[in-house]
Order: structure tokens, then C-alpha cells, then sequence
């Protein structure tokens, strides 16, 4: 019998681009079809919409995509959505419920979920997934996924509760939906991009998280593969381009190339050449790579203490949450970071020392999408391979895609 691979389309708003993929999941490992990064910035200002409907007019445009080299055409009308995690909110619950017949079945589950649906989230909160933890069932058997046909009385659900602010998470769905499309399951980045780390099964399974974007970034406390807590800060790799082109008086684009090429760079030459020159009113323009390395060094300096005080506030608030005097178990989790701000040259360097804390810099090894920018897209390509738990059982978004023949000339 051949088996129906079905695929998922992904949407990311953030905030100097939009990335889309269509892909699938087999053994959580995802597959790429389509993968494509669209600049579209002015319409998200501290990872918030303040115009969504002006959003999705602008985003509708790229959506309907045809590519002659791939012969691949999308028209996406449903979609899996990555909302960021402003705001985020984790919450533990069970709940327990009689199995209706001698074994469990998919009845059963829908009934247990609803229980804890039904529990309700604090006002103004919007529940975006329910992630089980375990089923439990009375003979105290755990299972990672639905232990449909096994023998139980009762089946037990623990599981995390996630929320975002509703107007937050409304903004980003009213988005999606003013460019014509049906937001069918929504996930939060932190949580896509923990389902990717942990796809590839290389790095830690308890960590914090940071994901360097272009004017946002979110730091992250992960345990045991999902999220726990995050934390954001309005500042990010776009950021620092915009402080070289300011003190260079250069344009945003000269100094995005700048910050792309050459980065921060500390090797000594005898004879060192300018790596920028430009005519300026009659005179020459020139920039070194000392000068360079100065401002990205300052800037640096204020974003590590932004990064240090993060982890510090989700140490704090998750050891007041465990009632846990002793904080020594958080002082040797390492650091895992992406993004697209991670690909800058001498990264490594410029985080410097986080109390000796070793730092993971995690690329995906996806084809078509090695992009540490792409991380959360293709950890949601993962999740709509996996149980969602939930909200939608096993609810798979199928994009309208067809492979056509290249015409002949």
C-alpha cells in the first residue's frame, strides 16, 4: 500500500522578512520543497503588528508562487503559523478522565484534551497548544503518544499549557488572514525551534535558547526538549547595521554588506587595506577593519548584558517557581543560539564569557534550507509530523502544490 506523504505550508512573519516553506516530516527529519525568504519590512515593531490588515496586503503579493527551474507551483490557502514568543506563557496541568470502552481510543484522547482545554487560561491570554508531557494509564504505564488500543479504566493527561496575549497572538493570525489565508494550527517559535535541536539529536536536550534575529531577540530556558520560559529584548542584527551606517554615513545597504563580509575580525596584517572606499564630495571615504571591529564591539557590549540579564531573570524565575534554593543546577546549562544575526563572522568571540557556559551555534542541516533563520519553519515542518496533541488531533495542513513539466522551447 503506498503510503500519502502529506505537506505542510509554514508561514513566518518577523520582523524584516517573512520566510515560507512547504515541506514534510519522516521521522522528524524535515523535507523541503519550497523554501523562500521575502523582505518585507516597516509593519512589525518589537515583534508587534500595529497594522495587520496593511501586513497582509503587502504579504499577499508573494504567496502565489511559481518556480520554472523547480517546476513547482504553490497557491497556499491553509497554513501552519510560527507566532513569536512575546509574552510567552507555560503552564503544567492534568487532568483525568474514564475511558469510555475497555481500551483507549482517539474518543477518549478528544475527551481528555477537552477537559483540560476547558480549564481556561488567564484573561487576556490566548491558548495557543496543549504539548502532552504523558499519558498515563491505570496500571501507571506512561506513554510519550496516545496508548490508543491499550487496556485501561482511566487514562490520565499531563501536559503543558501554552498561551500567548491574545492581542499579540490576534494581530499576527488578522495578518495571515488579510493576505487570504486559513490559519489551520499555530505553534510558538520557541517551541518549533526546541522540536528542531532535538530532531537532529546532536545538542543537549536542556539549554538556553537564543535566537538572534534581525531586531528582536529571544532568550530562552528549554528542558528536557520543550520550553519552559522566554524572555525578549527589541534589538538584533538589523540593529547593528544601522549603528555602521550611522556612524560611518553610509547607507543601511553599504553597511549590511560590511557587517556580512568582513564582521568582526581580529587578525593583524603588516599592511592592512581599507575594506571600504567611496567618493565622497570630492573626497575619498575609507573604513578599516579596526574601525569596524570597534563598533561591533560596542555594540556587543550592551547586547551580551541584555542576553546575561535574561538568563538571570529565567534562572530566578524558575527557581522561585521550584521553590529551589539552590540555582547551582542552571549554572552549567549551555547556551544554543541562532538566527539569522548568528551568522556573523566572529560570533564566538563577540558573546564572550557567560560564566564559562558552553556556547552551541546550531545550523540546520536541512537541504534547501541550511539557514540558522529558517530554524522555527522547519522545526513547525517537524511538529506537523508528530501527535500536536491537541487542539487539532493530528491535523495536517495541505498545501495546493503540483509539480508541472518545463515546456520544451
Amino acid at each position: 500500500m503506498e503510503r500519502t506523504i502529506k505537506n505542510t505550508a509554514v508561514l513566518e512573519i518577523c520582523s524584516s522578512s517573512v520566510k515560507f516553506a512547504v515541506g514534510y516530516s519522516e521521522g522528524r527529519v524535515p523535507h523541503v520543497l519550497y523554501y523562500k525568504k521575502f523582505p518585507l519590512s516597516g509593519f512589525v515593531k518589537d515583534g508587534q503588528i500595529p497594522n495587520p490588515i496593511a501586513l497582509g496586503e503587502a504579504l499577499a503579493p508573494y504567496l502565489n508562487i511559481e518556480d520554472e527551474e523547480l517546476k513547482l507551483k504553490v497557491d497556499p490557502k491553509e497554513i501552519n503559523f510560527v507566532v513569536p514568543p512575546i509574552g510567552f506563557q507555560v503552564f503544567q496541568n492534568d487532568k483525568t478522565t474514564n475511558v469510555v470502552r475497555d481500551t483507549v481510543e482517539q474518543l477518549d484522547i478528544s475527551n481528555v484534551t477537552l477537559m483540560l482545554k476547558r480549564d481556561g487560561v488567564p484573561n487576556g491570554s490566548y491558548l495557543v497548544d496543549i504539548v502532552p508531557d504523558a499519558f498515563v494509564i491505570g496500571n501507571g504505564r506512561q506513554y510519550s503518544n496516545p496508548p490508543i488500543g491499550e487496556r485501561a479504566e482511566y487514562l490520565t493527561l499531563f501536559a503543558k499549557i501554552f498561551t500567548l496575549p491574545d492581542a499579540i497572538y490576534s494581530s499576527y493570525v488578522q495578518a495571515a488572514q488579510s493576505a487570504g489565508l486559513r490559519v489551520i494550527h499555530s505553534s510558538v517559535a520557541t517551541q518549533c525551534a526546541a522540536m528542531m535541536v532535538k530532531s537532529e539529536g546532536n545538542l543537549p536536550g536542556t539549554y538556553f535558547y537564543i535566537d538572534m534575529g534581525a531586531h528582536l531577540t529571544t532568550v530562552s530556558l528549554i528542558g528536557n526538549n520543550s520550553p519552559f520560559a522566554s524572555l525578549y529584548f527589541p534589538l538584533g542584527g538589523d540593529d547593528l547595521t544601522e549603528k555602521i551606517a550611522k556612524a560611518f554615513e553610509i547607507s543601511f545597504e553599504e553597511a549590511e554588506t560590511l557587517k556580512k563580509k568582513y564582521g568582526y575580525d581580529e587578525r593583524t596584517f603588516a599592511y592592512p587595506s581599507p575594506i571600504f572606499k567611496k567618493d565622497v564630495d570630492g573626497g575619498k571615504k575609507t573604513i578599516s577593519q579596526t574601525q569596524l571591529n570597534t563598533l561591533i564591539q560596542e555594540f556587543f557590549g550592551s547586547y551580551n548584558a541584555y542576553i546575561k540579564n535574561a538568563i538571570n531573570t529565567l534562572v530566578e524565575n524558575q527557581a522561585k517557581a521550584q521553590n529551589m534554593a539552590d540555582k547551582s543546577p542552571f549554572a552549567s546549562l549551555p547556551l544554543v543560539i541562532s538566527g539569522g544575526t548568528s551568522l556573523l563572522k566572529g560570533i564566538d568571540k563577540l558573546l564572550g564569557d557567560f560564566g564559562g557556559r558552553n556556547v552551541h551555534k546550531y545550523m540546520p542541516k536541512t537541504l534547501g534550507a541550511r539557514d540558522p533563520g529558517a530554524t522555527n519553519i522547519l522545526g513547525l515542518i517537524v511538529l506537523g509530523g508528530e501527535y500536536r496533541g491537541t487542539l487539532e488531533d493530528n491535523y495536517h495542513g495541505i498545501s495546493s502544490l503540483t509539480r508541472g513539466s518545463k515546456k520544451e522551447d
